[in-house]
């Protein structure tokens, strides 16, 4: 794991290369998959989800790619919401795919029904169209999946995630 200070200045000094890092060197490498924690140089206590949450709100700054009445929505809900997110995010992956997949869909469906503030009939409709969407782009008939076969884990993962 890569340990990065942060001065009381608020620069971050990674202890690895031994050299200032900036807040999007960070971001870098989180996205080359590089598991880091971000610890404050005197007291020790550990701020990685705080630089983390940072480069997020930077990047919603930049790329505007949450719509402002969902933010709402979330500040909102207060605690709560944060702590279904947490939870959805951190929960660990013992269960079969299958059974995950299924858990997450009824989760999410919950949590956006939450959001919609009930208008259950509204957000089927929605899901409805999206799934005919995907299905008209990737070509697949009703009632036949795809016809790639995954030939290992990673494929399969992969294939979930593009759906």
């Amino acid at each position: 794991m890569r340990v990065i200070k942060r001065y009381n200045n608020r620069k971050l000094y990674d202890t690895k290369t031994r050299n200032y890092i900036t807040l999007e060197g960070v971001a870098q490498l989180v996205a080359a998959g590089e598991e880091i924690k971000v610890v404050d140089n005197d007291t020790e206590e550990d701020l990685t989800t705080v630089i983390l949450s940072q480069l997020l709100l930077e990047r919603e700054r930049e790329q505007r790619f949450l719509p402002s009445g969902m933010l709402s929505q979330l500040l909102r809900a207060g605690g709560q919401t944060g702590r279904r997110i947490s939870s959805t995010l951190t929960r660990p992956f013992n269960l079969p795919i299958a059974q995950l997949l299924e858990h997450e869909i009824e989760r999410s469906f919950k949590f956006w029904l939450d959001l919609a503030q009930e208008r259950e009939e509204e957000v089927l409709k929605l899901l409805e169209r999206l799934i005919e969407q995907r299905r008209r782009s990737r070509h697949i008939p009703d009632d036949k999946p795809p016809r790639r076969q995954p030939t290992n884990r990673l494929d399969n993962f992969e294939e979930m995630s593009d759906e």
